[in-house]
């Protein structure tokens, strides 16, 4: 199913069917901070879509998934929002956004979830994409072209002008350091949905576009992400671009579907 990008609910088609976000403290939420093998833990968090009770949802696993409580149920920060994405530090720092311009942020271990005032009085928008690198540099990236910055653990906020990313759907936001951060979405216009990639090397004080070869910015982009000096930027039809050298040349890519049709969306 592809999402409708005219109105601005691509978070509208994960929530039909129940939208997760996963965010594990051994896995792809750790970058630079990664611990010894010997301290790894289990613990993990899911966050999704507004269910019949009215609150955002948030799950949580001190066991790696063997069993699941809820968090947040109940608390006034969740209500009405559908939270998008989640990102823990560590096993007590965990931060979350979602629609409404939420940023969510909790200190002990989700016991407790507040909100973080964002840069921007927007409850328009739909944040969709949170990234954290050395422990306190914070990257958001949202619909309307919003992009946002935290170099002090969410204390003060940088917002970047939306006309460079078109003002338009931004669905992932990808920080491989504090300086070099990727940014990907859709462009919007005269009926046709376009993808956009934009990169800083220099925490964002200048931006540049990425135009892949082929004209693969056709296809819409939903995420990024990043191992090393690899890079993968994944979208609609099961069309992706990987780079091995740290962004200076790429390679477009898609999942071969049996049948054709174009294939899900990654």
């Amino acid at each position: 199913m592809k999402p409708d990008l005219h109105n601005m609910k691509y978070f509208g088609f994960l929530f039909s069917v129940m939208m997760i976000m996963i965010a594990i403290a051994f896995d792809c939420c750790k970058k630079v901070d990664d611990p010894a093998p010997s301290e790894l833990k289990k613990y993990a968090w899911v966050a999704g879509s507004i269910d019949s009770t009215g609150y955002g949802m948030i799950l949580y696993s001190a066991d790696g998934g063997e069993n699941w409580e809820r968090q947040g149920e109940g608390n006034p920060s969740l209500l009405g929002v559908h939270v998008l994405d989640i990102w823990a530090v560590d096993g007590q720092t965990v931060w979350a956004v979602g629609s409404g311009n939420v940023i969510l942020k909790t200190v002990d271990g989700g016991t407790t979830w507040v909100q973080v005032q964002a840069p921007a009085n927007n409850p328009g928008t739909e944040l969709n994409s949170i990234c954290i690198v050395n422990r306190t540099s914070i990257w958001i990236s949202g619909s309307g072209g919003t992009v946002y910055r935290s170099n002090d653990n969410g204390n003060t906020w940088t917002m970047f002008d939306p006309a460079f990313f078109h003002n338009d759907f931004m669905g992932g936001v990808w920080a491989i350091t504090p300086q070099k951060v990727y940014v990907v979405g859709a462009m919007l216009g005269n009926g046709f949905e376009r993808g956009f990639i934009g990169c800083t090397s220099d925490g964002g004080a200048t931006w540049d576009s990425v135009s892949p070869a082929a004209d693969y910015n056709r296809h819409q982009w939903i995420g990024v992400t990043s191992s090393n000096n690899a890079i993968v930027i994944y979208g609609v039809k099961s069309h992706y671009m990987a780079s091995t050298d740290g962004g200076m040349t790429w390679k477009n890519d898609s999942l071969q579907i049996a049948g054709g049709g174009g294939g899900a969306d990654i």
